[in-house]
């Protein structure tokens, strides 16, 4: 099958650089980048997180000043802290569960703790091309949160990134995206 890309992205041309980093995991949930491009970004939008904000965070050490505002509505610090609690129930009293399963959920509760604070916000919101529920955030409403003009964006949202992109609304938002990293998701 062949898509055909709209006009208004072939702004995607790729640009040679010999600054470039991994940040991220070194799995899913890592890029690619250039380091001076993390540099002059005052600002990430982080579209899709799950348990892996290693991106996220490698991008704040690179770069500590920046704000970052993560969207995604299938987790929260609740999450995390129910995981944690109930692995350390399972480990308890069952003996369902391995102590290296308990810290490394420990770890993912804390680390979450630590990166979301000050101005690395996450909205538990779903990305998506209209407000159709109280937890979805169009572009509109996501840049009308942003005070930068120097926006990195990635996006990981699971097969919504065509639709997020290729809607009409998205050509102004696209405009104010200086770099991005994308995971492109195709479900047939």
């Amino acid at each position: 099958m062949i898509l055909k890309i709209p006009k208004y992205l072939n702004i995607l041309a790729p640009v040679l650089v010999d600054d470039l980093i991994r940040i991220g995991s070194d799995n899913d949930g890592g890029y690619v980048v250039s380091k001076s491009v993390i540099k002059k970004s005052d600002f990430l939008l982080s579209f899709g997180l799950c348990d892996d904000w290693t991106f996220e965070a490698d991008f704040l050490k690179i770069h500590p000043i920046a704000s970052i505002h993560a969207y995604d509505y299938t987790v929260s610090k609740r999450t995390f802290y129910r995981r944690l609690r109930k692995s350390a129930k399972k480990f308890l009293f069952c003996g369902f569960l391995t102590f290296r399963d308990l810290k490394k959920n420990w770890q993912i509760y804390k680390s979450y703790l630590n990166l979301f604070q000050g101005n690395v916000v996450h909205f538990l919101e779903r990305v998506h091309v209209r407000r159709e529920h109280s937890n979805d955030a169009d572009v509109q409403l996501i840049m009308s949160r942003v005070h930068s003009n120097a926006i990195f964006l990635k996006m990981d949202i699971e097969g919504n990134e065509q639709a997020v992109l290729c809607d009409n609304k998205s050509v102004e938002f696209l405009k104010t995206i200086d770099y991005f990293v994308l995971e492109l998701h195709y479900y047939a």
